[in-house]
């Protein structure tokens, strides 16, 4: 959990789309696309490590449960 809190904590230091087009305004298709795609990696990323989290969360509990 404490990767995917990062990773929303560091989200609002995160440019927005307009702001990046602004800044973008003579780039390329090639340039925009390169610049999403790095974007939804970096969320894939984070939702993986949020599920990842999430299972040893889970495994966790059900040790508790057995311990009680």
């Amino acid at each position: 959990i404490s990767r995917f809190l990062y990773a929303v904590e560091a989200s609002p230091d995160l440019p927005t789309a307009s702001e990046v087009m602004k800044t973008k305004k003579n780039s390329t298709p090639e340039e925009i696309r390169d610049q999403i795609q790095e974007n939804l990696d970096f969320i894939m990323v984070s939702m993986k490590y949020c599920v990842f989290d999430i299972e040893a969360l889970r495994r966790e509990i059900k040790e508790v449960e057995k311990g009680k």
